[in-house]
């Protein structure tokens, strides 16, 4: 008998009637044999609404109310999807973040879980009934309840399947699992099959929103594979694991774009402020991509790129220290833990962009991927030519 934790997305879950359409799927693995554990996000748009709500009182809520007011999407559907399970005859427990053992850092808003105590959780699955619980959430050293930021409920999956040593986490929305590109957005994007943990962790780093980040990287570090799949059909999804078997591939898989950043640049003379940068922008709980230090003559550069949420803070840096920001931008990274790090490929990849006319701000190859910063207006274009040449058909 397996253990399997199921995670339901907001949209999975945006009315009555999807709730018992997930709650069929879980019964129906339930008397399958496995134990399951259900987690479970706000429904759709109750989340948004309830940051309406407070920030219609004050522009600038105070953090410890504003997590115990957005933990109540959760468990609403926490305690709907238990009563919908009863109703078919199956035993449900509903858990809040709390009761569930999820421990965190005092971090309002965007803490970090840095222990999982299942007691209730195990002792409910021994009862032989399925475990509910509320995602996004947990409670702090201080017994304040914190939220975990965006993609919380991921988060909370995964900590739980690493937790209970689960054979899967299986995370449900309403695609049928990770693109090679946002079909949204590239209309020749194709479902992957199979994807490697790196390549998902920087596909969602980037701006893929099948699957969070945090969680990825959670279970990349405990080889608990993960299945993203569609919860409103029946099919087979993507799969994240530790590797992907079989034959080289000759480009790369998945191509991410975010809108939400800025880009930030700063000189300095005297190396102590480059120290003092970093550690306000730690202070100030402004999460960085890829900074880069480099030393020309006697001045110290530094850049770096962080999210356009984060904007008033960076403003609070760039007066403290005279830092440029240019949030007209947008970032695209191509993945693929094969051929990231191959000569010749960040080459090819800048000739082709130039020969589009595109001019990138900043170019850089992690080890499986290679990501560009342009202009926000060349993006929507670059997408999806970049996608037709390197993602798609593209072989080196």
């Amino acid at each position: 008998m397996a253990i399997i934790v199921q995670k339901y997305g907001g949209s999975s879950i945006a009315d009555i009637e999807r709730i018992m359409n997930v709650a069929r799927r879980v019964v129906e693995r339930k008397r399958c044999g496995d134990d399951i554990v259900v987690v479970v996000s706000a429904m759709a748009d109750t989340t948004d609404e309830l940051i309406d709500l407070a920030l219609s009182l004050d522009e600038n809520p105070p953090e410890r109310e504003f997590d115990m007011l957005l933990t109540a999407g959760e468990r609403v559907s926490m305690a709907l999807m238990s009563i919908a399970i009863q109703k078919l005859g199956c035993c449900a427990v509903s858990f809040t973040g709390s009761q569930s053992g999820i421990i965190t850092d005092d971090d309002h808003t965007r803490a970090r879980i840095i222990d999982v105590r299942p007691t209730r959780i195990i002792e409910t699955l021994s009862a032989g009934a399925v475990a509910i619980v509320a995602g996004f959430q947990g409670v702090s050293g201080k017994k304040d309840v914190t939220t975990l930021g965006r993609g919380g409920s991921d988060t909370t999956a995964v900590a739980l399947g690493v937790a209970l040593g689960a054979e899967i986490c299986e995370i449900y929305t309403d695609v049928e699992g990770i693109f090679s590109a946002d079909p949204n957005r590239v209309q020749s994007a194709q479902l992957i099959e199979r994807i490697t943990f790196a390549e998902a962790l920087d596909m969602s780093y980037f701006g893929a929103g099948v699957v969070h980040s945090r969680a990825v990287e959670l279970a990349r570090v405990s080889s608990l594979p993960i299945m993203v799949a569609s919860s409103l059909v029946r099919q087979e999804g993507t799969i994240i694991m530790n590797e992907n078997k079989g034959m080289e591939r000759p480009r790369f898989v998945g191509l991410s774009r975010r809108n939400d950043i800025c880009l930030c640049s700063g000189n300095f003379a005297e190396y102590e402020k480059v120290g003092g940068l970093f550690e306000e922008a730690e202070r100030s709980r402004i999460r960085l991509g890829f900074p880069r230090v480099a030393k020309s003559g006697d001045v110290w550069s530094v850049d770096f790129w962080a999210d356009e949420r984060d904007i008033n803070r960076l403003r609070a840096l760039e007066n403290r220290f005279g830092l440029e920001i240019d949030c007209d931008v947008c970032l695209l990274a191509m993945v693929g833990e094969e051929i990231a790090q191959r000569p010749g490929v960040v080459a090819e990849v800048l000739a082709f962009i130039e020969g589009l006319g595109v001019r990138p701000l900043v170019v850089e190859a992690s080890q499986v991927s290679v990501f560009v910063v342009v202009k926000r207006s060349c993006g929507e274009g670059l997408e999806r030519a970049i996608h037709e040449r390197f993602i798609r058909g593209g072989a080196f």
